[in-house]
Order: C-alpha cells, then structure tokens, then sequence
C-alpha cells in the first residue's frame, strides 16, 4: 500500500490578510451612522502621505478632518437631490467621486500647518500642545483658525473650568477670536461663492476640460440668470480664470 503524501496547508500571504484585515475594517465602517465617509476615511489610509501624516499630525486635527469630510458628503448628498436629474453615469462612479471630495479635503490638510504658520507666525503643532496645557493666547489663535477647535473635548474641560471659576476676561478673549469674520480654514470671500460651490460640486460630476463642456455650462449659467448682466464672469475668459483660481478646474 503506497503511502499517502500529506499535503502541505495553503500559505497565506501576507497581502491577503492585509486584504482581509482592511475589508473587516470596511465591513465595520457600514455601520457607522455615516459609513460613506468612515469608508472614504479608510480609502484615504492607504495612502502612503496619509498614514505618514496620521503618525505626525495631532489627534484633534484629524478627528476634524472626519468631521469635515462628513459635512462634505452630505453637502454632496443634498445637492445630488437639488438637481433635476440624477446623472445616470453617478451609479457606477459613486466611490470615485467621494473619494474624490476626500482627496480635495486631504490636500488641503496637508497645507494646513504651513498656513497657520504664516498667519500667526507659531507652529501649529505646538500652539495646539500649548492650548492643551490651557495657554490663553493659543487657545484663541486656534479658534481664530479654525471655530471647530471650541468642539474638541480638551477645549471643552477648559471652557468648563473657565466658567467655573468666573474668568471673564478669558471669555470676553475668546468672544474676539469667534468673531473673526475671515478664519483660516475660510473660503476666499466672494460674491459668486454660492455660484463656485454649485459650480465644484458639478465638477465632481462632468469633467469641464472635456471639448466645449465648460463653455456650454457658462452659457447655460447665463441663460438661467445665474450670472447678473453686469457681472465680470460674462466673459468667458475671466469665468475660466475665477474658476482656476480658485482650483476649482
């Protein structure tokens, strides 16, 4: 009787436990009360720049980041529902283009310390750790930066403590920096803001560098009385150049 030859059990790589690990991960994120952006958080993990940036960048800062992404795809949602006709091309494109929204708000992320730095002159980083031992003038430059610093919960124990114990002055200092008109995290301010918000979120939608597409969406803008008769943004040349400006092409 030959003898039976045992077969050697199947090895696993390690870029299917990988896998496996990541889609256990997706399968969470589905019933989190918003898991189109927990997903798109997820999707951004793989990137290399991101898991880099999560080891360096303070908790806070990327726990508004989730935040920020999930108004961003609900304003995507509700504007999906104020168009006349759901693009049919959307069906099979959905992840693409949260995924693009995510990406938009990572860039700008990554810019965020370097402007902060310009504006006040103070690391960003430190100013937090400074707030965070409750230093008066870092927690106002960072509600200056940013109004949803007043949310994080370190921000909160010190407002808590604060009005315990009836410090007024703090809280006359603090009314300044939340009456900062112009934040750094702010739009440009603009006249045409709501009209370059209309306009982004279609840009998540159609390509405008396709042939005459963006030409057709100006004239369209026109005719629907989007863009006033006296306004610059007639001409087409100075409604492409707003446009790139303010990166929306």
């Amino acid at each position: 009787m030959s003898a039976i030859k045992k077969k050697k059990p199947a090895t696993r790589s390690k870029k299917s436990s990988i896998d496996r690990s990541f889609q256990h991960q997706i399968n969470k994120a589905k019933k989190a009360p918003n898991h189109f952006s927990e997903i798109i958080f997820l999707g951004l993990t793989k990137d290399k720049g991101f898991k880099e940036l999560i080891k360096t960048y303070p908790d806070e800062i990327i726990d508004i980041f989730k935040v920020r992404l999930d108004v961003s795809i609900n304003e995507f949602g509700l504007f999906l529902e104020l168009l006349d006709e759901n693009p049919a091309k959307l069906n099979n494109q959905l992840s693409g283009t949260l995924m693009k929204i995510g990406r938009s708000l990572l860039r700008n992320l990554k810019l965020e310390p370097k402007r902060f730095q310009n504006k006040f002159k103070k690391n960003m980083f430190t100013t937090i750790n400074n707030a965070k031992k409750g230093h008066d003038l870092s927690i106002f430059k960072l509600v200056e930066w940013d109004k949803a610093w007043l949310a994080t919960p370190f921000m909160q124990e010190i407002i808590i403590l604060k009005q315990q114990y009836l410090d007024e002055g703090f809280f006359e200092s603090l009314a300044l920096a939340t009456k900062k008109k112009t934040t750094g995290v702010s739009p440009k301010k603009s006249k045409n803001k709501e009209l370059f918000l209309y306009i982004k979120l279609l840009g998540l939608i159609y390509n405008f560098k396709a042939r005459g597409l963006l030409k057709k969406l100006h004239a369209g803008l026109i005719d629907d009385g989007y863009i006033p008769e006296d306004d610059p943004l007639l001409d087409f040349t100075i409604f492409k150049k707003y446009l790139t400006r303010d990166k929306i092409l």
